[in-house]
């Protein structure tokens, strides 16, 4: 797919961007789907590197294309990533980036931020993976995964399915699968019961703390 815009080889130290409410234009009737994407990304490309002198290594969507159309403003406006190999030089001299400014991208100010993905034990309630938190979810060719059930949704938009239930979130009809452990009992992938979350997150106890006079095994 053309979800992605590169003009170099992304390194480790690579610094990324969280653009948000960028306008998008339809598509029209000469170009595909993919086609259309491609020439936009590599557009927004150009409207960065105005922002600043430094052009980026990479521009993509934050979502999918499913997620973007069934969003609230129904893929008119959309979230990207820009990612530069180190901290932009900026065209006005002296200026620097704060932890949140505004890009002007198409006549619009669009404010953009650092990506922080240092989260490890976060739980993504996209994709249901460690690491990042929902905002910056880098999953964007893959479908949401639903916390309740483990369906190809979010669990914003989970619904029972058992005949005149009205429920229309978490009811007692659901099984419920925990993808952070990979069982089905009685949680689900955000509850923090899950002794996977519970293991990540738990405090790490002092060495300091450790009992002085513990045996040694066999003794």
């Amino acid at each position: 797919m053309g979800s992605a815009y590169r003009t170099t080889r992304e390194r480790k130290s690579s610094i990324a961007f969280l653009v948000h409410a960028v306008p998008i234009f339809e598509r029209g009737t000469t170009k595909t789907y993919d086609q259309h994407e491609e020439e936009y990304l590599e557009n927004l490309g150009r409207q960065i590197t105005a922002n600043m002198a430094t052009p980026p290594t990479s521009v993509k969507f934050l979502r999918n294309r499913e997620h973007r159309e069934n969003s609230k403003s129904k893929g008119s406006f959309v979230a990207i990533v820009a990612t530069v190999d180190a901290e932009p030089t900026f065209v006005i001299p002296g200026r620097i980036l704060a932890e949140k400014t505004t890009w002007q991208i198409y006549n619009r100010s669009c404010k953009a931020e650092h990506m922080h993905l240092n989260h490890k034990n976060s739980v993504c309630k996209n994709c249901l993976e460690f690491g990042h938190l929902t905002d910056v979810c880098m999953a964007s060719n893959k479908a949401p995964r639903c916390a309740y059930c483990g369906g190809t949704h979010n669990h914003c938009n989970h619904q029972c399915t058992a005949p005149r239930c009205n429920e229309k979130a978490l009811c007692r009809h659901t099984v419920l699968n925990c993808n952070l452990c990979g069982t089905t009992s009685d949680h689900h992938s955000l509850d923090h019961n899950c002794p996977i979350y519970k293991a990540r997150n738990a405090p790490r106890t002092s060495q300091t703390t450790l009992p002085q006079n513990t045996q040694s095994i066999g003794e």
